[in-house]
């Protein structure tokens, strides 16, 4: 499931969701292929 981020990181907003973790998620910023944990907060599902 994609998603993108309120706020860029790196210049990046478009995000791969992969493992829910308590209140946040491991996702990986797509084009820099990089892992973070965000927040549910801090993106929005693609539809």
């Amino acid at each position: 499931m994609t998603a993108r981020l309120i706020f860029p990181v790196m210049g990046f907003t478009k995000i791969r969701l992969i493992v829910k973790k308590h209140y946040k998620w491991l996702v990986e910023l797509v084009d820099a292929e990089l892992m973070l944990e965000v927040e549910e907060k801090d993106f929005i599902l693609d539809q």
